[in-house]
């Protein structure tokens, strides 16, 4: 994605340690960071219905047993 803008490493440090970056700059370098950011935020989304389905269906298949109380 940053393959034609030159300090890419300091773009990516910049943009990763404070949002306020982003919003700074202009043209296809916001455009790129601002997609990156959306594509971010799917892929933790879709991690996340993955764990939990493995969740709830462990859950769900997973033997249930009484708990006991000790008296104290």
């Amino acid at each position: 994605m940053l393959a034609g803008f030159p300090n890419k490493a300091h773009i990516i440090e910049n943009a990763t340690a404070d949002l306020r970056y982003i919003w700074m700059t202009k043209g296809e370098l916001r455009y790129v960071l601002v997609s990156a950011y959306v594509q971010g935020f799917h892929a933790v989304n879709y991690v996340s219905v993955v764990c939990s389905t493995i969740a709830f269906f462990t859950a769900v298949l997973s033997p249930g047993s009484k708990l006991r109380a000790e008296a104290g």
